[in-house]
């Protein structure tokens, strides 16, 4: 499994927990991979 595979698994992960903000930090022997999310939530309506 390629890095950047991984790094998509873990993202979707995090989107199915209730978080605030994630912060991950990977370093490999030839790299390193920082994934930062921050959850937005929305103020107002859903017009359709």
């Amino acid at each position: 499994m390629t890095d950047i595979k991984i790094l998509e698994r873990i993202d979707n992960l995090i989107d199915k927990m209730e978080y605030k903000t994630a912060y991950v930090e990977i370093q490999t022997k030839n790299n390193k991979y920082i994934l930062e999310k921050e959850k937005n939530n929305k103020i107002g309506f859903d017009v359709k």
